[in-house]
């Protein structure tokens, strides 16, 4: 019983130190054991001496790799084959034995991560693809969250989080960053890439409170909450969008891009931003909710359609306004990119328009781009037949490479605002806006950095070359009447600061 109860060392020591006293004991002439006579006796004594020592060995040997290969199989049977984490059945051992020991009262967090139209990357790259997809996620969540932190993967699609929530803003914060690494993560597949949005719901509680079954239904219940509550947002925003480009509710507004490196140019560089206004209380209403109603419920095109159609039209209307324009910068959704039917609509527009087409460029966003480097392609030399510029906008955010470049023949990037943000704070940030800085020069291209919110930010962008800057440390977006009563932005210097 020794050797299966007791730890291996022990028994080890135990089983020698009895061989050993045996042996003295059978070749004393004193001892109780009769020390043997013939060469038949000595074979026997070694014998049962041997047995007495080895056997003990033999059996704790045998029963250590039976243990071994029996915790080898449970953690098997508790391990996630694809992703490395837990599986269910492993979080609910481990979530339980968390729950069962530590201070009573703990506050912890339970989160369920839903990964959002997963059957479309599977459905964009086969089975093999959705998997490698998972795996990247599985290392992006471990990634992102503290290491004492507990990952699994209860479903196909579906993670469980269990962090401390000792600070509670801290941990609401480690969520929005999962959320955003899910969101900003592309991965190859094919000439395509693949990409996924996510949804948690969560659960604060105290341990003691509650069991994880109990725990694991509310998180979900919050997961299925919180998703049919944004897709009804989004539906009655679709609904206000629908309305408004039938009553013409929606009010153009202009914001300056600025050039940095103080060059002469031939006029007003601007970019078109559209602004929906509430037709009871005239207030205008946030631009965020509307581009996710547009794009969820397939409307962008529409609404890229109603933009240039409308800028068009004002400066046909305002012939002097144009004759100061140098670059009308217009966004576009990423449905607008792969909609066969928009360059005919361009080309038909412009034919009938007295604004030139050099005077426009179309913004595209890095991630529609090179999410199918088929279409994206093809649109840009459409709009490059009819005379449009095109910038590559949010560049860097995305994929982050520049190997697809030859194939997207852009005249400006735009570099993605949260680099510029923090580049005065992030060694990443200043090293990133350098490197894109350096490579549009040396391929003949120019670069427009989003969010210059202040003077520091504008001349640190200068010192690095970046050619033009766009935000509230340049100005702020006004409606377009009024913009074309402003003076125009000189080049090197910013623009008298504007009230919110």
């Amino acid at each position: 019983m020794g050797a299966i109860r007791l730890p291996a060392r022990l028994v080890a020591a135990g089983t020698l130190t009895c061989g050993m006293v045996l042996a003295l004991i059978a070749a004393s002439d004193d001892g109780a054991v009769r020390r043997p006579e013939t060469t038949f006796e000595t074979l026997v004594l070694l014998l049962l001496l041997i047995t007495l020592t080895v056997a003990p060995l033999i059996l704790m040997a045998a029963i250590g790799a039976a243990r071994r290969f029996g915790c080898e199989a449970l953690a098997r049977a508790r391990t996630d084959e694809l992703t490395g984490l837990a599986n269910r059945q492993g979080l609910e051992h481990r979530i339980t034995e968390t729950l069962s020991h530590g201070p009573e009262g703990q506050p912890l967090l339970l989160a369920v991560l839903d990964i959002d139209n997963f059957k479309l990357v599977n459905d964009a790259g086969g089975q093999a693809a959705g998997d490698a997809f998972l795996c990247s996620i599985a290392g992006l969540l471990r990634a992102v969250l503290p290491p004492d932190s507990l990952v699994g993967r209860l479903a196909s699609d579906q993670f469980v989080l269990l962090l401390d929530d000792r600070d509670p803003e801290a941990s609401a914060g480690r969520l929005d960053q999962v959320l955003a690494a899910v969101r900003d993560y592309r991965q190859a597949s094919g000439s395509n890439l693949v990409s996924a949005s996510a949804s948690i719901g969560a659960i604060r509680f105290r341990r003691g409170q509650a069991d994880y079954s109990t725990l694991l239904r509310l998180a979900a219940y919050e997961s299925a909450q919180d998703a049919v509550a944004e897709h009804t947002a989004a539906l009655r925003w679709a609904v206000r969008l629908d309305a408004a480009l039938r009553d013409g509710h929606f009010r153009l507004y202009c914001q300056s891009i600025a050039d940095l490196q103080g060059l002469e140019h031939g006029g007003r560089h601007l970019e078109i931003l559209l602004r929906m206004i509430d037709p009871e209380s005239g207030e205008v209403l946030p631009p965020g909710p509307v581009v996710v109603a547009a794009e969820k419920f397939h409307m962008g095109p529409r609404l890229d359609r109603h933009v240039v159609d409308s800028t068009l039209a004002w400066f046909e209307r305002h012939p002097q306004a144009l004759a100061q324009l140098d670059t009308c910068a217009i966004n576009l959704c990423a449905a607008s990119v792969n909609d066969p039917g928009f360059p005919d609509f361009l080309r038909e527009r412009f034919a009938r328009s007295s604004v030139p087409p050099g005077k426009v460029c179309l913004e595209i966003t890095e991630t529609s781009a090179v999410r199918d480097l088929d279409d994206a392609p093809q649109f840009i030399a459409a709009a490059r037949g009819l005379g449009l510029r095109l910038a590559l906008d949010d560049f860097g955010a995305g994929f982050c490479s520049f190997a697809y470049l030859r194939r997207l023949d852009v005249d400006f990037f735009k570099i993605d605002g949260g680099f510029v943000r923090d580049i005065e704070s992030s060694a990443l940030s200043l090293a990133i806006v350098r490197s894109i800085a350096e490579i549009a020069r040396s391929i003949d291209k120019r670069t427009i950095a989003e969010f210059v919110e202040d003077d520091a930010i504008r001349e640190r962008l200068t010192q690095l070359g970046v050619d033009f800057g766009q935000g509230y440390g340049i100005d702020r977006p006004q409606p377009i009447d009024q913009y074309f009563l402003r003076p125009a932005v000189l080049p090197g210097r910013p623009h008298r600061r504007l009230r919110p």
